[in-house]
């Protein structure tokens, strides 16, 4: 190979495996623990800080870990362990436990056996809003609840819609007519009770209402009890069958009848019954239009003037099982701990819905979203909406209204009603992680992309699916959204490559370009975690494969004028086995294990850090300032590193260190240093 002279203004572009002749000046072939900065150029990289022991046991990798960033007092961190039924969370800010309560009973909180799994880190799906965290498991499936509608009770209303004199009025049960017939109106003549009208007041409404009930005084019908109020009567029945009909002489337009169902909500009623309950019908043709009504008095009387309610259809199941949906970690308002809200809780002690049961319509009307009987395979929140994946279906609850995944009317389709929608392509898309990306919701399957797009407004008569790109990609990671792109991992043989998702403004057209284009071989195929931070233009990935624990791959970019004038690789080699990591603002906070507790460190990942009031940091591992104390788990008690200083042999000997300094009882060798401040 002939020899290549060339000049290298800094080595601030990372690892390259391409060609010496091909690589940008810059590039290398190895990195690893120095931080490519275009401030500094190629400096070490930054030191990791102990925060705290947060187990007495090192916890499994396929742990979950999530960051908790509310605001400035909530910054903590979420921990599942496999198998676990509860969830824990630390501080960020000294590894301290914070309390997570029962939402019900106010103590520690209870087995909550939906968030338990093998594997949690890649089976549980985290998402925060505002003040609420959900907790998706998608191995779960979600069932229906067995609590029901009441069923239809076995009572009839008839009522007087027009009285005219001389006409007859019959109303037909179980086979038995009763009529009453009114009379002419005059002082002599007699009805057909044989009493005198008399007072020519025989063919109001509630004279032929009371007609009709003395008819069924006078000759009962077994099973049987009719009660009236004003010009209504009420029949119930106790009978195995209860059959009702009516007609009068005035072409049956003078007698009104509501049982199980009424053409029209015309034919009912101004006064009825308080509770009343009955089913519109609507296109005879269709199902889809049918609604259910009942009827609610004014000052809640048995019986009087009202107005009829849109009801749930009778004998369908009402609501979710909850024991099958998502969780919610609440903060509490009394102090910084949690509160838990679990499945099937109950709502009256916490007065926390957990998910709205259907109050209108029924199974044709209003169906169970289309995750019923599925699993959710994703978690999302989209133009005020919660969302939910699962198969090839994209499901959001009602606007505004989190926890209801039912429409509040059937009569109308309101533009916050929620939202069901599949996407249609030639490839089977299952759906797998959903973005929101500037206005719009990208959808990522193992095979295909697609755009949700909704107008400035997201309604069931705006929403709209289109397939975008068809680019490979590793699902069992969560793309990160990052500025103004997406960055998602596709697999390349035993090695991944990370793609770079773009839209382009002026053509509206989705694309994506390779990150990893020259490094094909670099990064391990068992990435488990992308994480970002937009504050410093850095990406961290971690790996779960042996030999990888300790290893994060970092890439750092920068944007100049649309340009990237950095695109770098490298690697940083950690001390102990990296469980979960998450960024706060420029801070890398990390879950780590050794062979014998679970840990919190941080490391700032800003260019430049330095130690106070130094022009340098002193890089370790870990590292403890012994100025300050740090948070025991186990004694729940601050403690500070003590330091003995022996004027005879001139030694300080340190204790109450958090971690053993010694690599074992059979083995002197320290895995610790100290240095004083100045660097000695």
């Amino acid at each position: 190979m002939p020899l290549l002279t060339t000049s290298v203004p800094n080595l601030s572009q990372g690892v390259s495996q391409q060609p010496d002749n091909l690589r940008y000046p810059g590039q290398g072939e190895t990195q690893v623990n120095a931080y490519s900065s275009v401030v500094d150029g190629l400096v070490k990289r930054p030191n990791s800080r102990y925060v705290g022991t947060l187990e007495s046991s090192a916890i499994s990798a396929d742990s979950l870990v999530h960051i908790l960033n509310r605001d400035s007092t909530y910054k903590h961190i979420l921990v599942i362990e496999p198998d676990a039924t509860t969830v824990k969370v630390f501080d960020t800010a000294d590894g301290s436990v914070v309390n997570v309560y029962d939402a019900e009973t106010g103590t520690s909180a209870a087995s909550h056996a939906y968030i338990t799994d093998t594997n949690p880190r890649e089976n549980l799906k985290v998402l925060t809003i505002a003040d609420t965290t959900y907790i998706v498991n998608k191995t779960k499936t979600v069932a229906k609840a067995t609590a029901k509608s009441d069923v239809l009770a076995k009572e009839a209303i008839v009522f007087i819609k027009q009285g005219d004199y001389s006409k007859e009025y019959t109303v037909t049960i179980d086979g038995t007519d009763k009529t009453y017939t009114t009379g002419d109106g005059s002082s002599t003549h007699d009805d057909s009770l044989g009493t005198s009208a008399g007072d020519g007041t025989d063919a109001s409404s509630e004279t032929i209402a009371a007609g009709i009930k003395a008819t069924y005084d006078a000759a009962s019908i077994s099973g049987v009890t009719v009660t009236r109020d004003g010009s209504v009567i009420k029949l119930v029945s106790t009978n195995s069958t209860f059959t009702v009909s009516v007609r009068d002489g005035l072409s049956n337009i003078g007698l009104g009848m509501a049982y199980k169902e009424v053409t029209a909500i015309t034919d009912l009623p101004k006064s009825c019954y308080d509770g009343f309950r009955v089913k519109v019908k609507g296109d005879v043709e269709l199902v889809q239009d049918d609604y259910y009504v009942k009827f609610a008095t004014k000052d809640d009387q048995d019986f009087g003037e009202g107005s009829w309610k849109e009801d749930i259809g009778y004998d369908v199941v009402k609501s979710l099982d909850a024991t099958t949906m998502p969780i919610k970690l609440i903060p509490r308002v009394s102090d910084t701990n949690y509160k838990l809200i679990a499945p099937g809780h109950d709502v009256s002690v916490t007065n926390e819905a957990a998910w709205t049961e259907r109050k209108v319509g029924d199974d044709d009307s209003n169906d169970f979203p289309s995750f019923t009987g599925k699993t959710i395979t994703d978690i999302f929140f989209f133009k005020n909406r919660l969302g939910f994946l699962s198969g090839q279906n994209v499901i959001f609850s009602e606007a505004d209204e989190y926890g209801n995944f039912f429409r509040t009317t059937v009569l109308t389709l309101l533009d916050s009603a929620p939202i069901d929608v599949g996407v249609a392509h030639t490839k089977v898309s299952l759906l797998k992680h959903a973005i929101p990306f500037q206005e719009k919701l990208v959808l990522f399957s193992p095979q295909s992309q697609f755009v949700l797009r909704g107008a400035d407004l997201l309604t069931p008569s705006t929403v709209n699916i289109s397939p975008i790109t068809e680019y490979n990609v590793n699902v069992d990671v969560s793309p990160l959204a990052l500025s103004n792109y997406i960055y998602f991992p596709f697999e390349r043989g035993d090695f991944q490559g990370v793609y770079e998702f773009f839209v382009d403004s002026t053509t509206d057209v989705f694309d994506a370009s390779e990150v990893t284009s020259h490094i094909p071989k670099y990064i391990n195929k068992t990435i488990k975690q992308l994480v970002g931070t937009p504050a410093e233009d850095v990406i961290v990935a971690t790996c779960n494969a042996t030999g990888a624990e300790k290893q994060i791959f970092v890439y750092k970019y920068f944007w100049q004028n649309k340009e990237k004038i950095q695109s770098s690789w490298s690697r940083f080699d950690t001390t102990n086995n990296i469980i979960g990591v998450g960024f706060l603002d420029s801070e890398l906070f990390m879950v780590t294990t050794d062979a014998s507790n679970t840990y919190l460190e941080k490391m700032p990942m800003e260019a430049g850090v330095t130690d106070t009031g130094k022009d340098y940091s002193i890089l370790l591992d870990n590292r403890i300032d012994s100025s300050n104390s740090y948070w025991d788990n186990d004694t729940s008690a601050s403690v500070a590193i003590a330091k003995s200083y022996d004027s005879a042999t001139k030694k300080t000997t340190l204790t109450n260190l958090p971690y053993d300094p010694q690599v074992s009882t059979s083995d002197p060798t320290l895995n610790a240093v100290a240095y004083t401040k100045d660097g000695t």
